[in-house]
């Protein structure tokens, strides 16, 4: 869709039509949130997860709280049935800033189709470098998807420049975190490890999904600090996100794994997943 209709501010108008301040925070400085969510046919999947870490990183940053959060789950559905996403796979991006006046943010819910065809590559496999800074684990920011997202627009970056798909962080112990768009798992026989938030890691809502199904199905999943010393003890991995779900790791670092070591555990997961879904 050319111009699909956006929500800002209590209006739906065409995305060209629509327009925010230059001295915005927002725009200025990143001051505020955001949070994205996979839409199937039109409907937000685990929506009540994404609005209460929106409202934490609100509260962290001292936003006030707009009216409009209440409403997400009707402003999404009217931007669904606008842009005409209910037989198709979408996202949602709610953005919210601080904005110009006191206790009374910017406010931007988007609703669009999604590339299906880059999620079917990425889980053809992905490979990944480590970043080659150090992340502070106790920053709070790491704790809340902050719309100041450089660091990992950068990471990224740097990454898609060395032929990788992801970047992966580490914390100042030389521990690894997550990926600039990603949370990571490491696969081993019936043995997931993934690293524990305190590592210095958004606490990625399908991250908590994922977990969650290997518990139902009886695969032990630890949370677990991790060093690059240890990749070389898996045999594989994935990385997840509420828009690509799970995609499995073809190398991490200078160590290379084979997909199909791991292919039966990795669909597994995936099957309960899609279970979870269904059952949403």
């Amino acid at each position: 869709m050319n111009d699909p209709i956006i929500f800002l501010n209590n209006r739906y108008l065409a995305a060209t039509q629509a327009a925010v301040s230059p001295f915005d925070p927002g725009f200025m400085y990143g001051d505020g949130v955001f949070e994205t969510i996979r839409l199937y046919q039109g409907t937000p999947f685990m929506l009540d997860l994404h609005q209460q870490r929106l409202e934490q990183g609100l509260k962290l940053l001292n936003i006030p709280k707009p009216a409009m959060i209440d409403r997400l789950k009707d402003i999404i559905a009217q931007l669904g049935s606008r842009n005409h996403l209910q037989n198709t796979q979408g996202m949602s991006r709610i953005m919210i800033s601080r904005g110009q006046k006191p206790a009374n943010p910017t406010c931007v819910v988007q609703a669009t189709a999604l590339d299906m065809e880059a999620i079917k590559n990425r889980r053809q496999g992905m490979q990944a470098i480590i970043l080659p800074w150090k992340r502070d684990a106790v920053n709070p920011l790491l704790q809340i998807k902050s719309m100041n997202y450089l660091e990992n627009i950068y990471g990224r970056k740097m990454a898609n420049q060395q032929g990788a798909d992801e970047g992966i962080f580490l914390n100042q112990n030389g521990e690894l975190c997550e990926g600039t768009f990603s949370n990571l798992f490491l696969v081993s026989d019936n043995l997931i490890v993934t690293p524990p938030v305190s590592a210095g890691l958004l606490p990625g809502i399908t991250r908590g999904a994922i977990i969650d199904c290997c518990r139902l199905v009886g695969i032990d999943c630890r949370e677990d600090r991790l060093t690059p010393a240890d990749i070389s003890q898996f045999q594989g991995g994935f990385l997840s996100s509420s828009l690509m779900e799970l995609a499995p790791l073809k190398s991490l670092g200078t160590h290379h794994f084979i997909p199909d070591r791991v292919m039966d555990i990795h669909q597994r997961i995936t099957y309960t997943y899609q279970q979870l879904r269904q059952s949403a």
